[in-house]
């Protein structure tokens, strides 16, 4: 009664949840404010109808410049998710830097990318002129990954953070500017902030808590209740499915969240709500149609569309 209970979306009290239904009981509407965690329970048409109409004269500059930086050996495919997923919600140009042994393997799956040589002596030079930079997924662990990992940080871009550039993270301390989306699983989250996955898991408010205060980032806590955090404002997401977990479904949700971000529709922080909200309910329509056991990854970029036109 009155509002939704942070128990009813956080795991294990949400796997006791049948159907929810919200009931006003005459609240006084002072008392709206009582929380200030916020359970973000709209639909994924609800974001679509939310982006602002494209002009009639817009060009691909219009709606921004993205470049990820991702794919070590063995991980081309990574790099692949993430640039799908920035595109698919309507990034104006992305481009990819990577190893040159993974251009063709992701130039066949999406020619619309573009590529940069990640090996190239000028690498800073030739990436700061982007708008975003997604950095992490398949980056790697190796000196290779740390030193694209340590360019990109320096120019002071606003940056996605996920995957191997969280290892980087928790290796080399907090970015140096306020700009920096980072969105770790619990694992990584346990790393960013010398914990363990079962600590995380048992108090998963606590931990967006310290790693905001470690870092000075805003981002998302992925899993089962994925929780947003900026500043101290937290959100739950009340979506999602068992589905998703599946090898490459956090590259896709780190590009989406990059996409929307270089499109400057609102701050860095609405771009991060509406990515993981349409990330979320694009898994959730994917798998009424191949179920959840067949879920993978590209079956959420392939769902996005009908999300984003409303």
């Amino acid at each position: 009664f009155g509002a939704a209970k942070i128990g009813q979306f956080i795991f294990p009290g949400a796997d006791a949840v049948g159907e929810l239904v919200l009931a006003d009981i005459g609240w006084p509407s002072d008392l709206s404010t009582f929380d200030s965690i916020q359970l973000n329970l709209a639909s994924g048409a609800d974001v679509g109808s939310m982006l602002p109409k494209r002009s009639r004269d817009s060009h691909k500059g219009t709606f921004g410049t993205a470049l990820v930086v991702a794919g070590s050996i063995n991980y081309s495919g990574a790099a692949y998710l993430a640039a799908a997923g920035a595109y698919r919600v309507g990034a104006g140009l992305v481009t990819v830097a990577t190893r040159p042994e993974h251009f063709n393997a992701i130039a066949s799956r999406i020619p619309e990318v573009m590529m940069v040589d990640a090996n190239c002596s000028d690498f800073a030079k030739q990436v700061d002129k982007y708008e975003t930079i997604l950095i992490g997924p398949g980056l790697g662990r190796s000196n290779w990954g740390r030193g694209l990992y340590e360019v990109c940080m320096g120019l002071k871009i606003p940056t996605v953070v996920d995957a191997d550039g969280l290892f980087w993270m928790a290796e080399l301390g907090a970015p140096g500017h306020a700009d920096v989306i980072i969105s770790p699983h619990a694992g990584e989250a346990a790393r960013l902030v010398d914990s363990n996955v079962t600590q995380v898991e048992t108090d998963r408010l606590q931990t967006t808590k310290e790693l905001i205060r470690k870092y000075s980032v805003m981002g998302v806590l992925k899993g089962p209740g994925s929780i947003i955090f900026c500043e101290e404002n937290l959100a739950i997401c009340g979506h999602g499915n068992p589905g998703m977990a599946t090898a490459g479904m956090g590259d896709v949700l780190s590009g989406i969240i990059a996409g929307l971000a270089v499109q400057r529709f609102g701050s860095l922080a609405e771009s991060l709500v509406n990515a993981v909200l349409l990330h979320s309910a694009s898994a959730d329509q994917a798998s009424k149609i191949v179920g959840q056991r067949s879920l993978i990854a590209t079956d959420v970029i392939r769902f996005l569309p009908k999300l984003m036109s409303p």
